[in-house]
């Protein structure tokens, strides 16, 4: 008795601590914990409480069941913003349980069937949320009100007994649900068995639950490809539904109807085989009866037609005809006709084709939905490009935009028209790659169409160019002239544009156009000059040297702003000097533009050569190679040297100024050179450029660019004489060489002359006074009687000018012994001598009037060959001297007077030829008073 009332004591406090706990559920629903409580109550209060308490307990237990029920209802129905399958499906389960709790161990006919139906409700929750445990604990209790109620239904009305059949298939068809998602299908098949007897006798509701078990187990196993058992349990759910009559089923029952009838014939045709293959025609045409023109159906039937062995065509497309009428057009439904227009393609392109005209005529342009108009058109023109014939293909895609043209009131968006040029482009390419220009043309045409027009002008461009590609490989110039002009102006300037512009220019020989588009594609070429290359390529291969040679200067104009690294500027330079070569041989006479810029090369290549050995240029690698240094200094000096007397001077110094520097970098490089061979090419080049400069320098009207004409004069004579003074040192110099030396001399006096350098002239002029050759210093005269005129001019100091008649004794010397007894020239050398002393040293005069009286007495006695010393010039002497007697009597010099008087007397006496003139000027001076006389 103790024990027994412990045992009640335990439950009553138990039953206490769920009635407490249960009052607390209706505050608690959002609280995070009430479902771990519920679960622990669930699975441990429950299990020593037992059923059946009865009393006031029972009662209290009751109220507070129904209201845990009701408070699911609610929370399921009001609370709409967060997952509660888990939570709505404990309350149930904890409501049924307490419901149990609080039955008698007798319960009447309508607690059974209350507690049943709240049983069923609760798993069926269970069996949603996949709260198996929960489902099988609740049908366990429901399987004792199952019994109760069959027991009690047998002895009651007809009423019951159909109550009960009904709720004992629910119940069965719960515990088949139930055992399917334990993946126990013996156990399924089991229940469905308990269901049978209960299906013709079924009310409409329970036949639709029914089979929307039956639907999702045999779904389910057609998922895992289980295809057998998959059409046992689907043809179940058909059966379900069909033993009730359709009027008396819901609304929701012709929806499942349809998803069970689709997936019987899904599976069937999954399954292959003929049999199967049968079976779903029949259900097909079944559902037709059902359901009409619904999509679902006609999508059926194209899934049939697609797994026959041969693919009606006829039959595919009428069916999809049908569809284009009578589907409901929605996003959906769009992607749905494509994608089968798409698989009609893979079979018969044409055909497909032809459905989508009849979808775009009969309900796209009708819909106006410009997005799905414009998905349509993509696709008929990727489907037409596939056709075999190419001219049907063009003529089709032409038409189908004429016809958007006419239906459409606007143009097709960006993303549409880019899309379409993308599928173009591919017919463009392909046919140009080909060489079919025509058909190329033609989809060029296509793809300027207004309707794209939104495709942007960059994109434009791009067809656009293509089309004057294909204009220029048949020679249609006019046409590439229409495209370009119809380009957007703001893509004519792009730098393949303007190549295709450069071709026409050439090939038509339309020089200003070849120059501005040249101009264009080197602006635009600042870091990659390939397109450059590509003008030069051209320009050559339609053999235009001119403009290959100005496309080749673009490309050093560019090069001088910083050069890629592949480019090798030494190649660029080379083909320019070689072109320009090529041009300056066949014009008469030569093209100074021409020239000017083939001597920008040579200076380019010896700057940069010369930057590179400095290591002032970055980079590993060397552009100037020793080959191409040497390669340039030959070429400067070969064309300085074969045009030094055709070209402008200006030309030749800067070609012999860039040979010289390029010269000295290969024999800094080259030590197995002849130094003699490097000299003499020095020494010629310095020369060569002293000449041009001097030339220039006396042509100069400007004083200020005759001055630097003569500093550069200055320079490259002093580098001359640099080597010349090595060459000396190091081997023999030539005759050849040492007049060139003396020329230089001369130059070097003749700019010392113009800047008035007159201690540079006096050091100029003792290199002179050591010169031994006649000839050379004959060539001083004309410059040295210009010196001293500057110097007498300048009125500058007597040692300047007595330098200066040191000269000319050394010239009037050397003259007297070398110019093979030429007296005449050795005569006009005494007169220069006697007058340009006779002021600033007149001893120098008296010297001259002696020597000439030698010359002529040795003449008279028969001891010189050839002429004899000229009367006139004896004569001029004679009363040159006499005349300076008379001017110095006059200054009362009569020391002076008698000095120069008989002079004068002794060389008229010594020639036979002024006797006469002798006697004359005695004469006269003897009729002079001398202040002594007086």
């Amino acid at each position: 008795m103790a024990l027994s009332a412990s045992i009640r004591t335990e439950k009553e406090a138990k039953v206490k601590n769920l009635l407490k706990f249960s009052d607390s559920i209706a505050a608690r629903t959002k609280d995070g914990t009430l479902t771990t409580e519920l679960e622990k109550h669930i699975y441990h209060s429950f299990f020593t409480l037992g059923s059946g308490l009865g009393g006031a307990k029972a009662a209290d237990l009751d109220v507070r069941g129904t209201k845990i029920w009701n408070i699911a209802v609610n929370l399921r129905r009001d609370d709409g913003s967060r997952d509660l399958s888990r939570l709505l499906c404990l309350l149930r389960v904890f409501a049924v349980l307490l419901l149990d709790a609080a039955q008698s161990n007798t319960a009447n006919l309508n607690n059974c069937t209350r507690l049943l139906r709240a049983s069923l409700k609760a798993a069926r929750s269970c069996v949603d949320a996949n709260e198996l445990d929960l489902c099988l604990k609740v049908l366990e209790k429901g399987a004792n009100y199952e019994a109760d109620f069959g027991k009690q239904a047998s002895r009651g009305t007809t009423e019951d007994q159909s109550l009960y059949e009904r709720l004992s298939s629910e119940y069965y068809t719960m515990r088949t649900a139930l055992a399917w998602r334990q993946s126990r299908l013996d156990i399924a098949e089991h229940m469905f068995e308990r269901t049978v007897r209960f299906q013709q006798r079924a009310d409409p509701i329970t036949s639709e639950r029914a089979a929307d078990v039956f639907y999702e187990i045999g779904k389910n196993l057609a998922e895992r490809r289980q295809d057998e058992l998959a059409q046992k349990w689907l043809e179940r759910a058909y059966d379900a539904l069909e033993e009730q009559e359709p009027e008396r089923l819901s609304s929701d029952a012709e929806e499942l109807r349809l998803c069970i009838m689709h997936s019987i014939v899904r599976n069937l045709i999954t399954q292959g085989t003929e049999e199967a293959r049968h079976k779903a025609q029949d259900m097909t045409k079944l559902m037709e009866t059902y359901f009409g023109d619904k999509m679902v159906v006609s999508l059926l039937k194209l899934e049939l037609l697609a797994v026959e062995a041969e693919l009606d065509v006829q039959a595919y497309k009428s069916a999809l005809l049908n569809m284009i009428r009578t589907v409901v057009l929605t996003e959906p439904s769009f992607k749905t006709l494509l994608h089968h227009i798409h698989k009609l393609k893979k079979d018969n392109a044409a055909v497909a084709g032809e459905c989508l005209d009849d979808f775009l005529h009969l309900r796209l342009y009708e819909a106006g939905r410009q997005e799905w108009l414009e998905k349509a058109i993509i696709v008929r023109i990727w489907i037409t490009i596939a056709l075999p014939d190419t001219e049907a293909a063009i003529n089709s895609v032409n038409c189908l935009l004429e016809s958007i043209s006419r239906n459409f009131t606007h143009p097709l968006t960006a993303a549409a028209a880019h899309a379409i040029l993308t599928i173009l482009w591919k017919c463009i390419d392909g046919a140009y790659n080909q060489s079919q220009f025509d058909i190329a043309q033609n989809w060029c045409r296509i793809a300027r169409h207004q309707v794209l027009r939104n495709a942007g002008d960059f994109n434009i461009a791009i067809i656009a160019r293509k089309a004057m590609q294909c204009s220029l490989a048949q020679n249609d110039d006019a046409a590439v002239r229409e495209v370009f002009f119809q380009m957007p102006l703001a893509t004519r300037d792009a730098p393949f544009t303007r190549f295709l512009m450069y071709k026409l220019a050439i090939r038509s020989n339309d020089v200003q156009l070849a120059a501005e588009s040249l101009e264009a594609v080197s602006r635009s070429s600042k870091t990659d000059p390939k397109l450059l290359y590509a003008c030069v390529l051209e320009a050559q291969q339609c053999g235009n040297r001119q403009q290959a040679i100005v496309a080749l200067q673009q490309v050093l104009n560019r090069t001088s702003q910083g050069i890629p690294t592949d480019v090798h500027l030494p190649a660029i330079l080379r083909c320019t000097a070689r072109l320009i070569i090529t041009e300056l041989t066949i014009t008469s006479p030569m093209n100074d533009g021409l020239l000017d810029d083939f001597c920008k090369l040579f200076e380019v290549a010896a700057m940069r050569a010369k930057l590179q050995r400095n290591k002032a240029l970055p980079g590993p690698n060397e552009e100037f190679s020793d080959d191409e240094v040497e390669w340039f200094s030959k070429n400067a000096y070969n064309m300085a040297l074969k045009h030094c007397t055709d070209i402008h001077p200006s030309f030749i110094v800067r070609l012999l100024e860039a040979c010289i520097e390029l010269t000295e970098l290969v024999h800094a490089r080259r030590d197995g050179q002849s130094e003699e061979e490097y000299l003499s090419k020095l020494l010629l080049c310095n020369f060569l450029a002293t000449c041009a400069l001097v030339t220039l320098a006396r042509a100069e009207d400007n004083i200020q660019a005759s001055r630097q004409h003569y500093l550069a004069v200055n320079r490259h004579a002093s580098q001359f004489v640099d080597v010349f003074a090595r060459m000396e040192q190091d081997c023999a110099s030539s005759t050849d060489v040492r007049s060139k030396r003396f020329q230089i001399l001369l130059f070097q006096l003749e700019a010392a002359l113009k800047f008035g350098a007159w201690d540079q002239l006096d050091n100029l002029l003792d290199e002179c006074l050591v010169q031994d050759q006649a000839q050379n210093l004959e060539k001083l005269a004309d410059l040295i009687l210009s010196i001293h005129a500057a110097l007498v001019k300048a009125n500058v100091g007597q040692r300047h000018q007595s330098k200066v008649l040191s000269v000319v004794q050394k010239i009037v010397k050397a003259s007297c012994h070398g110019l093979n007894n030429d007296i005449v020239k050795v005569s006009r050398w005494f007169r220069c001598l006697f007058s340009m002393a006779l002021e600033s040293d007149p001893d120098i005069s008296l010297t001259c009037l002696d020597e000439v009286a030698d010359i002529v007495k040795q003449g008279a006695d028969g001891d010189t060959t050839g002429t004899s010393y000229p009367n006139e010039e004896i004569e001029w002497l004679t009363t040159s001297s006499f005349n300076h007697a008379i001017d110095l009597y006059c200054a009362s010099d009569d020391g002076g007077c008698r000095l120069w008087a008989e002079k004068a007397l002794m060389l008229a006496k010594a020639n036979e030829a002024t006797t006469g003139l002798h006697r004359i000027l005695e004469s006269k001076y003897s009729g002079l008073r001398w202040e002594s006389q007086e």
